[in-house]
């Protein structure tokens, strides 16, 4: 693309235009790992019970989990867990 046809393009509209978003894709540009981590903790599973599933170490769930919390902006689990169902980010 010419630097004349980027500057005539809307600001803020770059890439792909908006549209509905498909169920089960979340904006938050989660890594596979984290996308499987949040289904699992929208079960119900604690860090641990994630952990044996996943074959992590509660650690790295614990990890993976905070880092979801701060890109959802969510305070806690629950919220999480909500959002993520209201907003079709999980199956």
């Amino acid at each position: 693309m010419a630097a004349d046809e980027r500057a005539r393009r809307p600001s803020g509209r770059r890439g792909r235009a908006a549209g509905p978003r498909q169920a089960g894709v979340s904006p938050l540009a989660l890594s596979p790992s984290q996308e499987g981590i949040l289904a699992l903790l929208v079960e119900g599973l604690s860090n641990r019970e994630i952990a044996a599933r996943v074959h992590l170490s509660e650690n790295t769930v614990k990890t993976h989990v905070r880092e979801i919390l701060r890109r959802a902006g969510a305070r806690n689990r629950v919220q999480l867990a909500v959002r993520a169902v209201r907003e079709g980010w999980v199956r």
